[in-house]
Parts: C-alpha cells; sequence; structure tokens
C-alpha cells in the first residue's frame, strides 16, 4: 500500500507478485564466422514456471511432474531456436523461434506464459553473456 495507512481501503490484500521461472536448455554452437559472430542453437530440455499474484499462486508448472504434461507449457519441451551471438556476447538475431511460438499460440495463462517466455527480447537477455572488462 502507497499512502497513509488512514486511506488504505479495508479490504485491501497485500502480498507479492511475481514469476520465478527455471529453464534447462541445451546450447550447441554450429557455426562461427571469420568476424567472431556465432550461430548458436537452442533445444529447451525442462522448465519450472511459477506466477503469483499477491501470494496466490496462479500459474505453477514444473515439466517434470507427470500431473503438468497436459498444460501448454509442455509444447515447450523439445522446442528449438537459433541465435547469433556476437564476439562481445550479445544475441544480435533470433533464428527459426517462430516453429516454437507456433506451438504454444492459445489464450489461456499458461498459453500466454509460454509465449512470454519466446519473446524476442526475453530470448535476448536470456542468451546474452555480459562481456568482462578489458585488462
Amino acid at each position: 500500500w502507497e499512502g497513509p495507512p488512514s486511506s488504505k481501503p479495508s479490504a485491501f490484500k497485500g502480498g507479492s507478485t511475481g514469476n520465478k521461472i527455471e529453464m534447462t536448455f541445451a546450447q550447441r554452437i554450429k557455426s562461427v564466422d571469420d568476424k567472431g559472430i556465432a550461430v548458436a542453437e537452442i533445444t529447451i530440455k525442462q522448465l519450472k514456471y511459477l506466477a503469483k499474484v499477491r501470494d496466490s499462486v496462479v500459474l505453477d508448472f514444473d515439466s517434470s511432474r507427470q500431473a503438468d504434461q497436459d498444460s501448454p507449457l509442455t509444447k515447450l519441451i523439445g522446442q528449438s531456436y537459433s541465435i547469433e551471438i556476437t564476439p562481445s556476447g550479445q544475441v544480435s538475431q533470433i533464428i527459426g523461434i517462430t516453429e516454437a511460438q507456433a506451438a504454444v499460440n492459445g489464450s489461456s495463462q499458461a498459453h500466454k506464459a509460454a509465449q512470454s517466455l519466446l519473446a524476442g527480447d526475453v530470448v535476448k537477455q536470456r542468451h546474452t553473456i555480459p562481456a568482462l572488462p578489458t585488462g
């Protein structure tokens, strides 16, 4: 609650809101050009996704749980895409992700969670390697 306690509505319920994501993926370097730009193939192997709103769990997925095998998030397991990585560790391009995105097309909360994991900026952030400072 922000503001003076006296203005807080009596029905207000606080709590934390956020997502916790654990993704295990395999990364295989397919090529490196003469400028040092590498193309890496990424394959998603395992996934855990926990979403809370005001301390209430709204989505709890673990790809290793048998009970979760019908979730749209399961469709991410085994999906692959490629990325270009610059010599400074930045992801400059995402290649071939449309098939993975099509696999999780839908409107449920689990579909939207899966789609968010394949958004361009999220993929770039996940695979960018911060460069070490020079000498």
